[in-house]
This record gives structure tokens, C-alpha cells and sequence, in this order.
């Protein structure tokens, strides 16, 4: 069961996230108006932005917002993962274009390589909102059991207590080809009920779909800014970026296709599956 965090660690949370909100509009100032690395500025808003969002999440928390619908949380955990896909994908794209274009170390300027620096910051708060809208929920849900009533219906309880540089594309071809091979399997799989005894072990592959997604996307933006950065045409032969982006996109499709099909296999299981209390007022299956 997760432990409450002290009044001292909560309060502390909220200034140090207050500390990133004013530092994120800090980088905008200077950075925009001072040195014009609008690229930098930007992405340090988006930061403060970021650490706004978890600032508000330790102060809902905090003044018990979400008591009564805890599950309106997991919309936060939802803009977290997306916040932490934003800051990958800047990341990775402002670093390629600062490989590809031989910079240093910019202040004035398009200077990627700060620019970088919060990307990543903005990764790190989208991680915070993640995680501690993740953590608070499961607080929430801690304080709560399922007893049968009358009509042997599911309800809740309250508790009070205080348990409270190469040829890019053959490599994402096979990429690609694992993915589709994977989806495959899951097919296969499903079909000869290999997961009936054991349905939780496709949340793995729900995670697995999401990794070759986040591949796909990642890569699909590196190497659409490498080839805008070089000029580049449609190349065949040797590095042709545009190409290898179109393989970014099919192995972004068959991650999609192997969490989607995971996700609703697993569902199907459950579905197969009622709960009853048996005369402990135990949950069996």
C-alpha cells in the first residue's frame, strides 16, 4: 500500500515545482528577448508550463480535489506521457540538427544545443505530472474497499483508518518487420488461447507496442530534420532520410497495432471472467 507523502515532503514539492514555474518563464525572457534563442525560449516555457501543471497537481492533492472521482487523474497521467513524448522528440530532433550543422556552443541565436538542455527539462516535469498523478490515484484508491451489498453488487466504501552514421533504412526495415512479426504472434496467439490462464502478461506487450511506438515517432523526427537540415531529395541508394522516414512511420504503425491488439485481447479475457463474494465476503473468480 503507498504511504501519504508528510505535509513537509508535499509542501516541499510545491516549491520546488514553483521554482521550475519561474525559472521556465525566466529562460523566456531572456532567452527570447535577450539573446533571441527563440528555439531555447520556447521550449523553457514549455518546461514552466509543465512544472505549473505539477505545482497544481501537489495543491489539488493537497486540498483533496479529486476525493470523490479519483479516476479523473488518469487524464493527467495521459498529458504526462504526451509532455515526455514532446521533450523526447525535441530533444532528439534539436541534437540531430546540431550534430548535422557542426554548432557549438550557441547563446545568441539558434543555439541548439541549449535548446536541448530543456527539452529535456520539459521531459522532466511531463515525467512529474506522469508520476505523480499516478501516485496520488493509487493513494486515492487506497483509502477505499470493495464490500458486496445486498444485491451482491460491486460498491465503494470509504476507509478512514491509517492503513491509508549508416544506411538507416535496412536497420528500420527489420524494425518494421519484427513489429508486423510480433503483431503476427499476437494473433496466433489469441487464437489458440495461450493467455486464457494468464491474461495480465499482456500488459507487457501493451508496454512493448508503446516503446515501438515511441521508436517510431522519435526516429520518424530525427530523420525528417536531418533531411530538411542537408536538403535533401528523394534518395535511394546510400542515406536517403525521407525514405527511412517512411519505415519510422510503418514501425510506428505495427507498435500501434501490437499495443492496440494486446490492449483488446486482454479486455476479451477479462470479460470471460465475473467476480462474486463467496461467504468470507471474499473476491473469488
Amino acid at each position: 500500500m503507498a504511504t501519504p507523502p508528510s505535509t513537509f515532503w508535499l509542501r516541499f514539492r510545491i516549491i520546488y515545482s514553483l521554482i521550475g514555474l519561474t525559472i521556465g518563464l525566466s529562460v523566456l525572457a531572456v532567452f527570447g528577448f535577450n539573446f533571441q534563442n527563440w528555439n531555447a525560449a520556447l521550449w523553457g516555457l514549455a518546461s514552466g508550463l509543465a512544472a505549473g501543471l505539477t505545482c497544481y497537481l501537489h495543491i489539488a492533492y493537497k486540498r483533496k480535489v479529486w476525493q470523490t472521482y479519483p479516476y479523473r487523474l488518469r487524464y493527467w497521467m495521459i498529458s504526462g506521457c504526451f509532455i515526455q513524448l514532446a521533450g523526447v522528440v525535441g530533444f532528439a530532433v534539436y541534437l540531430a540538427l546540431a550534430i548535422s550543422l557542426k554548432q557549438g556552443l550557441i547563446v545568441h541565436g539558434n543555439g541548439f544545443y541549449l535548446t536541448c538542455v530543456w527539452c529535456f527539462m520539459t521531459w522532466k516535469w511531463g515525467f512529474s505530472v506522469f508520476h505523480f498523478s499516478r501516485t496520488y490515484k493509487r493513494l486515492y484508491y487506497d483509502e477505499y474497499t470493495i464490500i458486496p451489498d445486498d444485491d451482491c453488487q460491486m460498491i465503494y466504501i470509504p476507509v478512514y483508518s491509517s492503513q491509508l552514421m549508416f544506411s538507416p533504412d535496412r536497420y528500420h526495415i527489420t524494425y518494421t518487420r519484427l513489429a508486423a512479426g510480433l503483431t503476427c504472434y499476437l494473433h496466433i496467439a489469441y487464437k489458440r488461447k495461450v493467455w486464457q490462464t494468464y491474461p495480465y502478461r499482456l500488459r507487457y506487450w501493451m508496454i512493448s507496442g508503446c516503446f515501438i511506438q515511441l521508436a517510431g515517432v522519435v526516429g520518424f523526427a530525427v530523420y525528417l530534420a536531418l533531411a530538411i537540415s542537408l536538403k535533401q531529395g528523394l534518395i535511394v541508394h546510400g542515406n536517403g532520410f525521407y525514405l527511412t522516414c517512411v519505415w519510422c512511420f510503418m514501425t510506428w504503425k505495427w507498435g500501434f497495432s501490437v499495443f492496440h491488439f494486446s490492449r483488446t485481447y486482454k479486455r476479451l479475457y477479462y470479460d470471460e471472467y465475473t467476480i462474486i463474494p463467496d461467504d468470507d465476503c471474499q473476491m473469488v473468480k
